[in-house]
């Protein structure tokens, strides 16, 4: 599960690492040009599972946070109408100019867009702001219980938040496997990762009734591909922001070492199984205040 490869990366790294943050931020601006064709084109049909269900009303002001590229919020901007709002934030500059950029491309004029932390963004909020909160892929980098806290506080009542994220087992096959690398490679992690990723829609939904949500709908499921080249898990990798938080963590100078290594393990699975199953496991929640 990825859940235990994380403990194990933070157990390895309080022995080598300085301490330091891995720089989330950064990663996601790497990848903010290739994320759409490899993250958000794979994983739509998963995304619109959470966007179907959506109780969007014209006229409405809904928030996106950690909007990325902008797979809900132009689809939200579009529902909402000339009369709604979207605000927009993410973290990465890189994503929100491509979400931008995109947003004009389609003719959308209803969108706010803001460089922003999703604290500071909802600090920033008045109570009872929003008719709805939307957050896709953005809630295992947070302090859970104070975006929840905060949501629940901007939202008009019966104001919805719906979300999306990936769950612990997530990708399981491609961290086994890197996993297997780390153990023999634990020096290459110089920086702290921080993910906490829930282990089932059910979880989620404990934590959103805590805050004081009623929620309306939970569900599970998943996205499979399957590559026969270990250069396209590589590729699929370093270009779809699914390692976001991980890359900056590892030492730059040891990074062609350790894929490498993952090359080579991935390529000996391929010859055995005649691919390689990349698997997204995703938990949806769905709630009203």
């Amino acid at each position: 599960m990825l859940l235990n490869y994380i403990k194990f990366i933070s157990t390895a790294i309080r022995v080598y690492s300085s301490g330091e943050a891995a720089n989330l931020k950064g990663d996601y601006d790497s990848v903010s040009s290739t994320y759409d064709q490899f993250y958000s084109k794979n994983l739509s049909s998963c995304a619109m599972s959470l966007m179907e269900k959506l109780p969007i009303e014209s006229g409405s002001v809904i928030a996106d946070v950690a909007c990325g590229t902008g797979f809900f919020t132009h689809k939200v901007a579009k529902k909402v109408g000339p009369s709604g709002k979207v605000m927009a934030t993410d973290i990465s500059d890189g994503m929100l100019h491509m979400n931008e950029l995109n947003a004009k491309a389609a003719g959308l004029t209803n969108i706010d867009f803001k460089v922003s932390s999703y604290d500071t963004f909802l600090k920033s909020i008045a109570n009872e702001t929003f008719d709805g909160l939307v957050c896709g892929w953005g809630f295992c980098y947070f302090n859970q219980s104070l975006f929840l806290k905060e949501a629940y506080r901007t939202l008009k009542p019966n104001g919805f938040l719906g979300l999306i994220e990936n769950k612990d087992d997530s990708l399981k096959e491609i961290f086994d496997i890197f996993q297997k690398v780390l153990l023999r490679n634990p020096t290459v992690l110089k920086k702290n990762v921080k993910v906490n990723l829930p282990k089932s829609s059910g979880k989620i939904a404990k934590q959103f009734k805590n805050a004081g949500f009623q929620v309306t709908n939970d569900w599970e499921g998943d996205m499979k591909l399957k590559i026969t080249n270990p250069d396209d898990v590589i590729s699929y990798i370093r270009n779809s922001g699914i390692a976001s938080g991980f890359l900056d963590a590892i030492d730059p100078t040891k990074m062609d070492k350790l894929f490498a290594e993952f090359h080579k393990l991935v390529k000996e699975k391929i010859a055995k199984e005649g691919s390689f199953s990349v698997i997204h496991r995703y938990a949806s929640v769905l709630a009203k205040k």
